[in-house]
């Protein structure tokens, strides 16, 4: 589908499902996030670093349908978690992911003197899930 029409299907959805065998930090993902949806993915890539398994979202094995499949029935059946989790994900990608937050952290690694290690803070998400 054209980019134009992801905002409007996303706003239209209930649930974020990715079963990607291979990923880095995929954009469909922050995208389903400040959407406000419950995601649902493998563990490729960066998937793991946003989704706190069972808090705002659930993690399964590469290739496990019945285990996607499993977690897709859980929110659908249960609109209260499939809320907060959603809830909580577009406070994440809002919080961290800001075109602000995104500008401080870059500042932070070029301000690094050379042959310093880079002062990169890495987004607090377990902090956000708790409040």
């Amino acid at each position: 589908i054209a980019h134009e029409e992801v905002g409007k299907l996303l706003a239209t959805s209930h649930i974020y499902v990715m079963s990607s065998r291979l990923e880095s930090m995929p954009n469909t993902l922050l995208e389903a996030f400040d959407a406000g949806l419950a995601a649902i993915c493998t563990k490729a890539g960066g998937t793991g670093e946003l989704i706190r398994n069972g808090m705002n979202g659930f993690l399964c094995e590469l290739e496990d349908s019945e285990g996607l499949a499993k977690c897709m029935k859980t929110l659908i059946d249960d609109t209260e978690l499939r809320g907060e989790m959603g809830r909580l994900n577009r406070r994440i990608v809002r919080t961290f992911m800001s075109s602000s937050a995104k500008s401080r952290s870059l500042l932070k690694v070029y301000s690094s003197m050379p042959g310093d290690e880079p002062q990169v803070d890495l987004p607090d998400i377990d902090g956000l899930i708790k409040k």
